[in-house]
């Protein structure tokens, strides 16, 4: 689900290392002097973080100075990571707004009560990254890398932004599609209740309007039943991708509006193999193991994840088995991933070695 108002908090960062941990209280190292920086989000084990160290630190500190516009400030602030590993407490000031547990989820917290009449917020992370076995890690490396394990990852591997909503707003929603009928059902959550407020959805395939659907704006939640005529299903050879856009409107007003993506098409296994709209699928798949030489599991660019999807297709895969950084790439990514033409298989993360982790199971 993507909105226009948003922020990137990418950049430079202040930043140190935390491993007297038990002479400071988080409160106090978050307010004290930190000696480094880190160019976010690149960890600090990679080169282009600026630091490109394999020295083993189990808590490290992260801190940014936001300024904040007339504009913002009247708005709804939620604040977005799209990973850190593996635990982050977030701050805002001096008050903590939320943790979380996890190296490979995103998640955000809506931080408006404690940016409330203030031109500028200091946000503040306190990240563990233990190295014991307990802990899923993926390829990752305790120390140096050795062999087909990598180095280790701390902290921030994905961007971080502020994303800007008016009070009354789409918080979330569903989707079940049926390629047969060619039909969508959408189930959409709105942040409070509502009155005399509709949803206008828009339904585009390559740039040319499919459907229009104008319904009752319903709080908590607004369901939408829709039938694309003469549906074009996704597959590796034909990615037919649609386009959706849903608007909050208020007579001819637009309160909130968000886009997103669709495609229809139906995978079953059969004895004989892989079927994909009811045709047997041969796969040639690549392993994509999603680590950088001087990026870690953060791509050097945006462009840079998506010339290897091309060049895999080039040579003649139609799909990939990829690790967890690379089946944990941002939604940019994944909506390249399947306009490029391929199939995409994930694995979980876990420890090195054979078995799970119970905890790996819990958290994704």
């Amino acid at each position: 689900m993507y909105r226009k108002s948003w922020r990137s908090l990418n950049g430079w960062w202040e930043f140190d290392f935390y491993d007297d941990n038990f002479v400071y209280s988080h409160r106090e190292k978050i307010f004290s002097e930190l000696n480094q920086r880190i160019l976010v989000p690149f960890t600090y084990q990679s080169s282009l973080s600026g630091i490109g160290t394999n020295d083993i630190h189990t808590h490290v500190v992260y801190r940014r100075k936001v300024r904040l516009t007339d504009q913002e400030r009247n708005h709804r602030l939620l604040l977005h990571f799209g990973a850190v590993d593996f635990f982050a407490e977030v701050w805002v000031d001096d008050a903590v707004v939320g943790s979380h547990k996890g190296g490979y989820t995103p998640f955000y917290f809506d931080i408006t009560p404690y940016a409330a009449e203030k031109k500028e917020i200091t946000v503040s992370l306190i990240v563990e990254d233990k190295p014991g076995a307990e802990q899923p890690r993926g390829k990752q490396s305790i120390g140096a890398p050795f062999e087909c394990w990598y180095s280790a990852v701390t902290g921030i591997w994905q961007s971080v932004w502020l994303e800007f909503l008016p009070d009354l707003h789409i918080e979330t929603f569903s989707v079940q599609t049926d390629a047969t009928n060619g039909t969508a059902f959408f189930h959409l959550r709105l942040s409070k209740p509502v009155e005399h407020c509709r949803v206008d959805t828009e339904v585009t395939y390559k740039g040319n309007s499919v459907l229009s659907l104008t319904s009752a704006a319903r709080y908590p939640a607004t369901e939408l039943n829709m039938t694309i005529p003469d549906v074009r299903r996704w597959s590796p050879e034909e990615p037919n991708i649609y386009e959706v856009s849903f608007s909050l409107m208020a007579g001819e007003e637009v309160i909130d509006r968000v886009e997103t993506y669709i495609a229809f098409r139906e995978v079953g296994l059969s004895s004989d193999g892989l079927y994909i709209n009811q045709q047997r699928y041969f796969q040639k798949l690549i392993l994509m193991q999603g680590f950088w030489v001087d990026g870690g599991y953060t791509a050097p660019e945006a462009e840079s994840f998506e010339r290897d999807i091309q060049l895999a297709k080039e040579m003649g895969f139609n799909g990939s088995s990829s690790k967890p950084p690379a089946s944990s790439t941002p939604p940019t990514g994944l909506v390249f991933w399947y306009g490029a033409r391929l199939l995409l298989f994930t694995a979980f993360p876990k420890k090195p070695g054979r078995f799970f982790v119970r905890s790996s199971r819990t958290l994704y």
